[in-house]
């Protein structure tokens, strides 16, 4: 198997991908920006992309889930800190 290979098949291997925004960052911003970007994509692009699901499979391996919890409660009831429809950072 040659060098290339070995690489390309550990990087498939990866749970969450490099993300050069958060180099040395706690990974609360991590998965808080990644939160957003899911629900941003899927109200920009529509509930079945797929492309979306990098965001989504991200946070959900990283972000503790009493997290998420809160997060989705308090975008149901509009008291998020972020709008995810109209806001881009």
């Amino acid at each position: 198997m040659s060098k290339l290979n070995e690489l390309d098949e550990l990087r498939s291997d990866v749970i969450c991908p490099l993300d050069p925004r958060f180099q040395n960052t706690n990974v609360t911003r991590y998965c808080f920006t990644h939160y957003v970007d899911y629900h941003r994509c899927i109200y920009l692009l529509g509930e079945d992309e797929t492309s979306c699901d990098i965001f989504k499979n991200t946070y959900r391996r990283m972000c503790p889930n009493a997290w998420i919890d809160t997060w989705d409660r308090r975008r149901e009831n509009g008291i998020f800190p972020r709008d995810c429809k109209t806001e881009l950072d």
